[in-house]
């Protein structure tokens, strides 16, 4: 309980960046779009913890994988290979 222990945990799952990175491409106009929104918020959630309004604060960040581009001509789909 948050009011008795004054501790509490939270987990954040910001999925905007990969799905417009899978949709349109790390290198669109999209993708870009969404980092800097992302960036932005991150900026204002640091510049918080730093001014003393987030005492006590572990903010950790981690990512599963990155993006490349890859051309639609040279991919090999394996779900639509011959068993």
């Amino acid at each position: 309980n948050v009011k008795e222990t004054g501790k509490a945990y939270f987990f954040v799952y910001f999925d905007a960046i990969d799905s417009l990175g899978h949709i349109y491409g790390p290198s669109s106009g999209q993708f870009d779009a969404e980092v800097d929104t992302f960036l932005t918020m991150m900026g204002r959630l640091w510049h918080s913890a730093m001014s003393g309004k987030l005492n006590n604060t572990l903010l950790l960040m981690t990512a599963d994988h990155g993006q490349t581009e890859v051309s639609p001509e040279t991919t090999i789909y394996l779900n639509q290979q011959a068993r």
